[in-house]
């Protein structure tokens, strides 16, 4: 009896952080609990990020940012559970990100504009 009540209650809270207009759906609401979970419990989005890579709904490109490890350490997680590791996109990150997340990380490696120019963009064809 008592978890009915303390569900009634949890579902009252949301309908009342809604209605007072807070937050502006419960999808906002939802987004931001989340977020508040991962910033206390960070593990967690290791969690869901190696849970949802395995389920194929995400790609290993997106699992890792999304955990915030580096590429490799990410491949080591996935080895020390079992876990196949195949390099792909999902359709819905476009097939070119892989491409976008080598170019942020070499954007965000190169210390001036000076060491930048020099830099092939990989998406782009090389200047004859």
């Amino acid at each position: 009896m008592l978890n009915l009540k303390e569900n009634n209650l949890k579902e009252k809270t949301l309908e009342s952080l809604i209605r007072t207009k807070l937050f502006k759906s419960e999808d906002e609401l939802l987004k931001e609990a989340i977020d508040a979970l991962f910033y206390k419990r960070p593990e967690l989005k290791r969690e869901v990020a190696v849970d949802m890579y395995k389920n194929k709904e995400i790609s290993l490109w997106k699992a890792t940012q999304m955990c915030g490890v580096s590429l490799e350490e990410f491949k080591e997680i996935l080895r020390s559970r079992g876990i196949k590791i195949e390099i792909e996109a999902t359709k819905q990150e476009g097939y070119d990100f892989p491409i976008r997340v080598f170019q942020k990380a070499r954007v965000l490696s190169l210390s001036s504009e000076k060491e930048f120019k020099d830099v092939p963009v990989l998406s782009q064809k090389p200047k004859s």
